[in-house]
């Protein structure tokens, strides 16, 4: 998908100099064209590099274009010589080129050069999830565009994957279809523990240790979820007031986020089906307020 990056500008922090060669190489050329003029241009393979577009969880984000399919993409760098990371690196590409959904970012391809690896991806027009919150909307709309994110985690889950830092900045929304970004921390859940994550989004049992897990991804989900919703993430008070979602929902999302992990939905499908058919019904109750005012 063409497209100038902005997605990925939002959901990385910006790229430094040290964050690998590739990113060293395209910085010292600017700098000389700058300095001394011309314009030398900067390859991976047949890909030209045209910008950074940021920082991920496990190396730098660039942004690239590809004469022969004529696209724009975006490329995950790695520092060279970084044996544990390279083999996350090819861990998240191969996990990634599994998951063929709408909601999951696409991978085309990946590269090794002087040592470094490149993942090569879709890059996304449009803004990160945390962007999309700070417009105040309908709860129906929220509601409508996390049914989406769901539907991107659980297609993860059925493949054994746990993506394992959701969060709004890890999704990109373009043209209203959002997509989840940045499997860096992700792991198949047979590979064991994983322990990274953003704290304000890990589930009970994470935050004690455990590995993440289908169950600990919901759990960020409705954190997210409520946070879109109420402006404010849900605290441990149970007696938290929640006042802009109806109460059906409110209840779907207590579910979600039940600090034991096996009164939770048993999965992401169950999770997005008590969202849709509720919100439906919602719609009925509102239609039948509606003729009985009349």
């Amino acid at each position: 998908m063409a497209g100038n990056g902005k997605g990925q500008q939002g959901a990385f922090a910006a790229a430094r100099p040290e964050a690998g060669d590739l990113v060293d190489r395209f910085l010292e050329n600017k700098l000389r064209e700058a300095l001394f003029g011309g314009q030398d241009v900067v390859t991976l393979g047949r890909l030209r590099i045209e910008g950074t577009l940021g920082q991920g969880a496990m190396g730098a984000i660039l942004s690239a274009f590809d004469p022969v399919l004529d696209r724009h993409v975006a490329i995950k760098s790695l520092r060279p010589g970084q044996g544990q990371e390279s083999q996350q690196l090819l861990r998240e590409a191969r996990m990634l080129a599994k998951l063929d959904h709408a909601n999951v970012v696409s991978i085309f391809d990946v590269l090794e050069e002087e040592g470094g690896l490149y993942l090569v991806m879709e890059q996304i027009r449009g803004g990160d999830l945390r962007a999309w919150m700070d417009e105040v909307r309908p709860w129906q709309e929220v509601v409508e565009l996390f049914e989406s994110i769901g539907r991107g985690l659980a297609a993860a889950h059925a493949l054994g994957i746990a993506h394992c830092d959701v969060k709004p900045e890890n999704v990109v929304v373009s043209e209203g279809r959002p997509r989840l970004i940045d499997f860096g921390l992700a792991h198949q859940q047979s590979d064991g523990p994983s322990h990274g994550g953003t704290k304000a989004y890990l589930a009970p049992e994470r935050i004690a240790g455990q590995e993440g897990s289908a169950g600990a991804d919901q759990y960020a989900f409705f954190v997210a979820l409520v946070e879109a919703i109420e402006g404010q993430r849900p605290s441990v008070d149970t007696q938290q007031q929640w006042e802009k979602m109806p109460g059906w929902l409110e209840d779907v999302a207590r579910r979600g986020l039940h600090e034991d992990p096996e009164r939770r939905f048993p999965n992401m499908d169950a999770a997005v089906a008590a969202l849709r058919p509720t919100r439906a019904q919602s719609k009925l109750k509102i239609a039948a307020a509606v003729v009985v005012l009349a």
